[in-house]
């Protein structure tokens, strides 16, 4: 009845009917225990291998059901104790919420960096072409990136210095020659 004594596994052969020669169930009482009786009405009405949890000896446990390949008569059994399952299925479940959560916080990290290297230099771009359409012409950006973006923003600060002193030449045209343009 149990593949080795003391193990958690058990490893049963049950005949398939009752007028079978060799009768080899040392507890004839585990024919009545429930599940076993119906995995074993399930066999006998499909014929395939079926798997099922439930209780016996009122320990929840895993129950395959083979019908036998040589042992054309018998139907074999292997009840696995569920407590160990469910507990390897429990550990797996925290390890994975802690991967989750380290992953979270390293999006949390890629994103936060992203906006100090995108974001923020481009806030700053929106600024100096903001400077641009209202001819708010005396303000500078200061951004010291070292890369494209400071190329951008000294391109705009050029731009905001160059329409400076051609807004500071148009004043001082119209104020010298008030009826000719540039």
């Amino acid at each position: 009845r149990l593949i080795q004594k003391g193990s958690r596994y058990r490893l049963m052969v049950i005949p398939r009917t009752a007028d079978v020669r060799l009768r080899i169930i040392p507890n004839p009482a585990i024919l009545n225990q429930d599940l076993i009786r119906q995995m074993q009405e399930e066999l006998k009405q499909t014929g395939i291998t079926s798997q099922r949890l439930g209780i016996f000896n009122r320990q929840k446990v895993l129950v395959c059901a083979i019908p036998g390949m040589n042992l054309h008569d018998y139907n074999l059994f292997l009840l696995s104790p569920f407590k160990p399952i469910a507990q390897e299925a429990q550990r797996i479940s925290t390890l994975f919420y802690a991967a989750s959560f380290v992953l979270l916080l390293i999006t949390f990290q890629v994103i936060f960096l992203i906006s100090e290297v995108l974001l923020v230099p481009i806030k700053e771009i929106s600024l100096g072409i903001g400077f641009l359409k209202e001819m708010e012409f005396g303000h500078r950006i200061q951004l010291q990136t070292g890369d494209e973006m400071e190329h951008i923003c000294k391109g705009i600060n050029e731009a905001l210095e160059g329409m400076d002193e051609l807004a500071l030449s148009r004043t001082i045209q119209e104020h010298l020659f008030p009826a000719a343009s540039l």
